[in-house]
């Protein structure tokens, strides 16, 4: 008489607080991923370099922007062993690539469902590819093993300038 019927959990259940899109994700990466690693196929990430040439720097002053590149990295060559939910330092990202011969180097893997990246974490200096999913549909990006930057954001990752030869100014 004095509440509405509601629901409620049992005393003993816990919720994740993950949607079932953000679940999922993290599913089909780790699988995606591990199947590229048993089958010695690349796990790509594109990544964009902004090229400059200092040719006329001396005379004009600044370098002459020439537009960007893009190039390839295969993680699974560097990366190889996966782990979902694993704690590394302050942080738990949704997966962990760890490389088994220099286990400082890491990457985080974070699936953004509802909300993206702390401050925290995004300013930890961690090298971290953020994958926004809206749809189902959006899954189809991590199947296809290969992510751009229109796919997914990528932080901490050396994406300087490339400096071309003077041949190509």
């Amino acid at each position: 008489k004095v509440k509405k019927p509601h629901f409620a959990h049992k005393t003993t259940q816990e919720c994740s607080g993950e949607t079932y899109l953000h679940k999922l994700g993290k599913k089909i990466f780790f699988e995606t991923y591990q199947q590229c690693l048993n089958e010695g196929s690349p796990f790509l990430v594109n990544l964009k370099f902004s090229k400059r040439c200092r040719k006329y720097k001396g005379m004009i002053l600044k370098y002459c922007d020439l537009g960007h590149s893009n190039k390839d990295f295969d993680l699974t060559q560097y990366f190889t062993e996966i782990l979902v939910e694993k704690r590394d330092g302050e942080f738990i990202p949704d997966l962990l690539l760890k490389r088994k011969d220099q286990p400082e180097e890491t990457i985080y893997i974070e699936i953004a469902v509802t909300h993206f990246l702390s401050s925290k974490k995004e300013e930890s200096g961690r090298r971290i590819i953020e994958i926004p999913i809206e749809t189902e549909e959006d899954i189809q990006k991590i199947k296809s093993a290969r992510l751009t930057p229109e796919d997914a954001l990528f932080l901490g990752f050396n994406q300087t300038t490339q400096v071309v030869l003077d041949h190509e100014c």
